[in-house]
C-alpha cells in the first residue's frame, strides 16, 4: 500500500494509462485460464510484523440470507470499497502488498480513538513514518465480516476513493486479513466478497490456480526469474527496483512523467517502460504464457525492495485471493469445449 497512483491522474487523463497494455494483458489471462496453471519455486523474503502488534483477532463472517453476497467496488483503479470503522463509514482498501491492517491517523484523530503504544518507523519510498498501535476498535465491512482488536495507526495515501465523492482513503486491509479469508475480486462485476479461507471456489466454473506463496509469485522477464510481490495496492502493473528496471530499459522506449502517491507523500515525474514482455511458464504443457504490461521504475531506496505486480494485471478477470492456501485462482465461466 505504499505505492500508490493518483486517481486523478489514471484513466482518460493525466500521463499514465491504465488502459495501455490492458488487450495483451487480457489475452494473456485469458490464455491462462484456458490452460493448466503453472506452479513456481518462490523465494520468499523476511517480512515480520511491526514488533508489538502481534495479537488474537476473532472475525464474525456475515449469516447473508444469499451466502455468498457481494460488497461494491468503488474505484476502477483499485479494490476500494465501503467499510465501518467504530460505525463510521470510511474507504477502504484492499491491499495484499501490506503486512498489516491499517488505519489512517487522521480518522483514528476524528473517531477519537486513542494511540496506545508506538511501533516505531516504517519505510516508504520517499521516507519514513511512524506507526502507532491503537486499543480495541470494531472494523465491519458490511454484509461480509467484522472484528474488533488493536490496528496500526499512521498515514495512509491521501486519495479519494471516487471522484463524485468525499471519502478519502483511511483503511488499509492487509494481508493479516487476507491470510484467514477467500477475497474475490470481481473487477469486471464491480465486487468484492470475502469468506472464510477455502470458500468461494467454484464447481460450475473454470479456475485456474496460480501459486502465491509468501506474497510471491514467479514470473520471468527476458530469461531471468524474478520473483514478484502482488500488491492489490498498486494500481500501475509493475514496480521495479531500480537497477533491475535500468538493466531491462536498455534500448527500449521509456517515459516520464509518472506520479504516485504514497504514506509519504507524492513521488512525481518516475518514469516507465511502456511496453515490458514477461513470460509466466505453465510446466504442465512446458509452454509459457506471454504478457506485455508497463513497468514503473521505482526511486529512492528502491533496490532493497522485492519487485511488484500491481492490481491493473487483475482487471479484466475474477480473481479469487486464498493466502492460507498460497494460491490465486482465475476464474471464468465454462465453455461447451472445456
Amino acid at each position: 500500500w505504499r505505492h500508490k497512483r493518483d486517481h486523478e491522474g489514471s484513466g482518460e487523463q493525466g500521463d499514465l494509462s491504465l488502459e495501455r497494455g490492458f488487450p495483451r494483458i487480457l489475452l494473456a489471462l485469458l490464455a491462462l485460464l484456458s490452460v493448466p496453471c503453472f506452479a513456481q519455486e518462490s523465494e520468499p523474503r523476511d517480512d515480520p510484523k511491526p514488533r508489538g502488534s502481534n495479537f488474537a483477532r476473532e472475525y464474525t463472517f456475515s449469516n447473508d440470507e444469499e451466502p455468498h453476497a457481494h460488497h461494491d467496488l468503488l474505484s476502477r483503479v483499485g479494490p476500494y470499497f465501503k467499510a465501518k470503522v467504530q460505525g463510521k463509514t470510511v474507504c477502504a482498501l484492499l491491499d495484499s502488498g501490506a503486512t498489516q491492517t491499517l488505519l489512517s491517523d487522521k480518522a483514528a484523530l476524528q473517531f477519537g480513538i486513542p494511540s496506545e503504544k508506538p511501533l516505531g518507523f516504517m519505510r516508504t519510498l520517499n521516507g519514513i513514518v511512524p506507526r502507532s498501535l491503537s486499543g480495541p476498535v470494531r472494523v465491519e465491512v458490511p454484509g461480509q465480516f467484522s472484528f474488533e482488536s488493536p490496528v496500526v495507526l499512521g498515514p495512509v495515501p491521501q486519495l479519494p476513493c471516487t471522484k463524485d465523492e468525499d471519502l478519502p482513503l483511511s483503511l488499509i486491509i492487509g494481508m493479516d486479513v487476507m491470510k484467514v479469508m477467500s477475497v474475490l475480486i470481481d473487477r469486471p462485476g464491480n465486487r468484492i466478497t470475502f469468506r472464510p479461507s477455502g470458500e468461494l471456489l467454484p464447481t460450475n466454473r473454470i479456475a485456474r490456480r496460480i501459486d502465491w506463496i509468501d506474497r510471491y509469485i514467479q514470473v520471468q522477464i527476458e530469461e531471468r526469474g524474478i520473483p514478484m510481490v502482488v500488491d492489490t495496492g498498486l494500481a500501475v502493473p509493475f514496480l521495479l527496483p531500480p537497477t533491475l528496471f535500468d538493466q531491462l530499459s536498455e534500448g527500449k522506449e521509456t517515459k516520464g512523467g509518472i506520479s504516485l502517491s504514497t504514506a509519504g507523500g507524492e513521488i512525481t515525474d518516475m518514469r516507465s517502460i511502456p511496453d515490458l514482455p514477461f513470460r509466466i511458464y505453465l510446466p504442465e504443457i512446458g509452454k509459457y504464457a506471454e504478457v506485455s504490461a508497463e513497468a514503473v521504475r521505482a526511486e529512492t531506496d528502491g533496490d532493497t525492495r522485492p519487485a511488484l505486480i500491481g492490481f491493473s494485471m487483475f482487471v479484466y478477470v475474477e480473481a479469487l485471493f486464498d493466502a492460507a492456501n498460497d494460491a490465486i485462482y482465475l476464474i471464468r465461466d465454462r465453455r461447451p469445449d472445456d
